[in-house]
């Protein structure tokens, strides 16, 4: 998780990182200008020239250089001109407010191992200062201010544990929101795209893949397998065994055909994306998985049959994911109307015929409750005497949109 948390950082920064680079560079080159104009020791403005060619050179070639090597560039500039100013002006200089700045990037930015590794650096290389006064005396002499050393030496290293044990628990902190919060959003997105009974994707997700192979310009076919007696085995057994039956349905269409899109649509619909370039290969398709279906099928004490009503349709250049689903209801519509109807494939008349069927339907119900229909009486006569023997009562019905029906 740590290490999740320092790639966030490192892409909440990176894009400025350049910027900084390109900053670095125009400050190195007019500290350079302003240090050569001044009685200061040459050494600094060859260090800030050095500096300012080694920025604009990163600078240049930023396609080529990762992130990561542009923060560490970031760290050592600040780190190599303190310390270099220490040596030359002692407690006076800013050298150890950059080391110090170096250190809360190193901190912010590394692992632990890695920023405590700049943190011994770091001590050692204060250490070394003092060392280094011997050698090269300078008008501020290190040596003989031994205890400013030793206060600003002990300062140092409670500002590096002050630091650490801070950020680290800022750290640590953050560390366990993002776990919280990726955690809420896998959850988040498993609700929104996959079904929490049976685990294949829902209709949100297959509607995404299957837009993305229309406008591909893919064809393909799309099947459709409805449990038929899906509320009968609720109402004999119970519905963990019916939801048990959707689940093996799932697992076995799943493991049947790993190249294909499988989704549960609703309650008892599954649908299935297929690559297949022909109506006898997906026919083929549907009848070997039956098949398979029929041998592995199996729970315990339940003796009915699984039936499925079994609808394709096939897509068409142009065609939207919407407009398929809608014609696979369709077909799936006239499907449950008739028992025993094996596949259906849709076709241009099949919906003609479904919707004659609906309006018929709705017409029905309408009449019924405004009470349209009417009785006709019709004679039946013997054959032999020619005399009336009876009457029969016909309905008849006069609809608005339909004409006469009878």
């Amino acid at each position: 998780m740590k290490d999740n948390y320092n790639n966030l950082i490192l892409r909440r920064v990176e894009r400025h990182f350049d910027k900084i680079i390109q900053i670095g560079c125009i400050a190195s080159f007019c500290s350079a200008i302003i240090l050569y104009s001044v009685n200061i020791n040459r050494l600094f403005t060859y260090l800030n020239i050095i500096m300012g060619f080694v920025l604009l050179s990163i600078s240049l070639l930023k396609k080529y250089i990762s992130d990561e090597t542009k923060m560490y560039v970031t760290m050592i500039i600040p780190f190599i001109i303190g310390y270099t100013s220490f040596i030359d002006g002692g407690f006076e200089s800013g050298g150890l407010s950059l080391l110090m700045i170096s250190n809360a990037l190193a901190t912010l930015f590394l692992t632990r191992r890695k920023s405590l590794v700049i943190g011994g650096m770091t001590v050692l290389m204060y250490i070394s200062l003092y060392i280094i006064g011997f050698i090269l005396p300078t008008d501020t002499d290190v040596v003989h201010e031994l205890s400013l050393w030793i206060i600003q030496f002990f300062i140092l290293l409670i500002y590096l544990l002050v630091v650490n044990l801070m950020v680290y628990a800022v750290k640590d902190y953050l560390c366990q929101n993002i776990e919280e919060l990726e955690d809420s959003i896998d959850k988040i997105y498993e609700l929104a795209y996959f079904d929490s009974l049976t685990g294949l994707m829902n209709l949100n997700l297959f509607s995404i893949e299957l837009k993305r192979k229309l406008a591909n310009g893919d064809d393909g076919f799309l099947v459709v397998f409805n449990i038929q007696n899906l509320h009968l085995i609720n109402s004999i057994y119970n519905d963990n065994i019916g939801d048990q039956v959707l689940v093996d349905v799932a697992h076995l269409l799943n493991d049947f055909d790993h190249n294909a899109i499988i989704s549960r649509m609703s309650g008892s619909e599954f649908a299935v994306w297929l690559n297949q370039k022909s109506d006898k290969n997906v026919i083929k398709w549907i009848d070997d998985f039956k098949k398979i279906f029929s041998i592995k099928f199996k729970i315990k004490n339940m003796t009915i049959k699984i039936e499925f009503h079994t609808v394709i349709t096939k897509s068409k250049k142009g065609d939207s994911f919407d407009l398929l689903i809608r014609r696979t209801r369709l077909a799936l519509t006239h499907a449950k109307t008739i028992d025993g109807l094996d596949n259906v494939f849709y076709t241009d008349s099949l919906e003609e015929l479904v919707c004659k069927e609906e309006l018929l339907k709705e017409r029905v119900r309408l009449a019924v409750t405004e009470k349209s229909f009417y009785c006709v009486y019709q004679g039946k006569h013997d054959v032999t005497s020619h005399q009336i023997m009876g009457l029969e009562t016909l309905a008849r019905w006069e609809d608005s949109v339909l004409g006469q029906v009878s």
